[in-house]
C-alpha cells in the first residue's frame, strides 16, 4: 500500500508550473507551502467555536494546478474538517476553476477566481446554496450583510524560516 500511496503522490506533485503558464499560476503561486490557520464559527445558538488548523499548498498536474488540504484541528488530533481544494487556470474565461470538497462533512463548492485590483476574488455557490465571495489577499467583503450562524471566518498565516518575518491573511466570509 505504501509503494502506491508513494507512486500516487509522486505523479501528483510538481516542483512548479511549466514555463508556458508560470506568468497565470502567479495569482495563487505565492500560496504555496504550509500555512497555520485559526477559525471561528458563529453557531445557531450563539456559541463561538474556535479552531486552529493547517494548510499545505502544492502545486499538481504537472504544475497546471494549485492544491491544498485543509486540516482543523491541527493533527494528530481527530479531524472536524479534512478537505481539499483543486485551483486550475483557464485561459478561456481568463479565471481560475476553484474546487472544494470535505467529504468528512460532506461540503462541496465550485467557485471562479480571478484578480481583481491587488485582490483575488473568488464567487460561486457552496453546499449548502450559498454564494460565496471570497478574498484571499486583504479584509474578507461582505458588503452591508449581517453575518448569519455558520459562517466562518479564517485567518492563515505562514512564517518565513529564513526571514523571520510572518504573513496573515484573512481570507473567507460568505455572501
Amino acid at each position: 500500500m505504501t509503494k502506491m500511496i508513494s507512486t500516487f503522490l509522486t505523479a501528483l506533485g510538481s516542483e512548479g508550473p511549466p514555463a508556458d503558464r508560470a506568468k497565470d499560476m502567479d495569482l495563487y503561486g505565492w500560496l504555496i507551502g504550509s500555512w497555520e490557520m485559526d477559525t471561528v464559527r458563529h453557531l445557531d445558538d450563539g456559541t463561538i467555536q474556535k479552531w486552529t488548523g493547517e494548510i499545505p499548498f502544492g502545486w499538481v498536474l504537472e504544475g497546471r494546478a494549485i492544491q491544498d488540504i485543509w486540516i482543523r484541528p491541527r493533527r494528530p488530533a481527530p479531524s472536524a474538517m479534512y478537505g481539499t481544494t483543486l485551483r486550475i487556470f483557464d485561459p478561456r474565461i481568463g479565471g481560475w476553476h476553484i474546487i472544494w470538497a470535505d467529504p468528512l462533512n460532506q461540503d462541496y463548492s465550485r467557485q471562479i477566481g480571478r484578480a481583481e485590483g491587488k485582490d483575488i476574488v473568488q464567487i460561486g455557490d457552496d453546499s449548502r446554496g450559498l454564494k460565496t465571495r471570497w478574498r484571499p489577499q486583504g479584509p474578507p467583503h461582505c458588503g452591508s450583510r449581517r453575518r448569519k450562524a455558520g459562517d466562518d471566518i479564517c485567518q492563515i498565516r505562514r512564517s518565513d524560516p529564513l526571514t523571520a518575518r510572518s504573513q496573515e491573511i484573512p481570507i473567507r466570509c460568505q455572501e
